[in-house]
């Protein structure tokens, strides 16, 4: 093994065992469970290590030319949907993707992609990755309430690292860490004006532009994070009646004045207000208020409501 890829690896080992308590909770955010993870000692990968597994999800991160899996067994047990998650499922899994990786990867190593699949042999999946000789395996013991009986093995969830590639989806290939799908369109991507001063212009920003302490590379990842964002006219509340006579030509109205300014939300928080404009052919808002530094970086980093 490279004695870079051994240096990183021993680090990712390192913080693995110390962020058990972290790692137990992202597992149980995404899956509702009640995991308790434990480290166990570190063992050389060999190709019949994960033999008698059988299927389950298999999450890679390539960081720095190699790339590190975590096997964790459908036996767990996990969830149904795991298998061919939604939306929904595969932003729980991308949300526990990014978790794992800011625990246990080093602040100055840079995760270029992550991908979470479900495999239906974990053993054979890890060995098309091609672990490099020498690469290591970290086990860690799952504890649950009751879910197991007591006369059954304890679960138990893997590290297995470096690789030499990640796993092969059937969509082609890993999900990149930072999703060009969730990129905000411009008017010059749609062939328009290029942006305007009323756009958000396109920058990498750093902890000094938000005059936030500069701690380390974990927030910069962070700041790369896609967050959806919402802009709501008005709202109101109606009976269900009132909601069943609507048809074509019915009228809506608000108590809201036009001149109102109209409400930005990132995770279901008021973030800013700002007023409609016309970009082109777009819609755009021009902001006219904003909150301070640490209540908008609470309203991105908080879970939504």
């Amino acid at each position: 093994m490279d004695s870079n890829f051994q240096a990183l690896t021993d680090r990712v080992i390192a913080a693995c065992r110390e962020k058990t308590g972290p790692l137990s909770d992202a597992l149980n955010l995404c899956f509702q469970s009640q995991f308790a993870l434990t480290a166990a000692d570190t063992k050389e990968f060999i190709a019949t290590s994960l033999e008698s597994v059988g299927p389950g999800l298999l999450m890679s991160f390539a960081v720095s030319g190699q790339v590190l899996l975590f096997a964790i067994p459908a036996a767990l047990p996990l969830p149904d949907w795991v298998q061919c998650p939604e939306k929904k499922g595969q932003s729980q899994l991308n949300a526990l993707a990014w978790e794992w990786s800011l625990n246990c990867i080093p602040e100055d190593a840079y995760v270029e992609a992550s991908d979470t699949v479900f495999v239906a042999d974990l053993n054979e999946a890890i060995l098309k990755c091609q672990p490099t000789a020498g690469a290591l395996c970290l086990p860690f013991a799952v504890s649950s309430a009751g879910e197991i009986a007591a006369d059954e093995p304890s679960p138990q969830i893997w590290l297995v690292g470096p690789c030499e590639q990640p796993p092969v989806t059937t969509a082609g290939g890993a999900m990149p860490h930072e999703p060009a799908a969730e990129k905000p369109q411009t008017t010059a991507d749609i062939g328009g004006a290029p942006p305007g001063p009323t756009e958000m212009p396109e920058q990498d920003l750093t902890a000094d532009d938000f005059g936030l302490p500069r701690e380390s590379a974990r927030l910069r990842r962070l700041l790369k994070l896609p967050v959806r964002v919402i802009v709501t006219l008005a709202d109101k509340k109606v009976p269900l009646g009132r909601l069943l006579t609507i048809g074509p030509g019915s009228i809506v109205t608000f108590d809201k004045s036009c001149e109102d300014l109209l409400d930005l939300y990132i995770n279901n928080r008021l973030y800013c207000r700002g007023e409609a404009v016309k970009i082109g052919e777009k819609f755009g808002l021009k902001i006219n208020e904003v909150g301070s530094v640490v209540e908008r970086v609470s309203a991105l980093l908080e879970p939504p409501a």
